[in-house]
């Protein structure tokens, strides 16, 4: 898969991501990067 398809894949429906530079530097020179998703429960549980 090329650059600019998981640029697009990795952006669609995200809120936040790290900078565009720095998601395209590590596809660019990463095959298989790995992320951590996860989520912080804040305010009353």
């Amino acid at each position: 898969m090329d650059v600019e398809r998981r640029m697009e894949l990795a952006t669609r429906n995200a809120l936040e991501i790290v900078t565009e530079s720095e998601l395209r530097t590590l596809f660019e020179t990463n095959d298989s990067p790995r992320a951590y998703i996860g989520y912080e429960p804040s305010g009353y549980v």
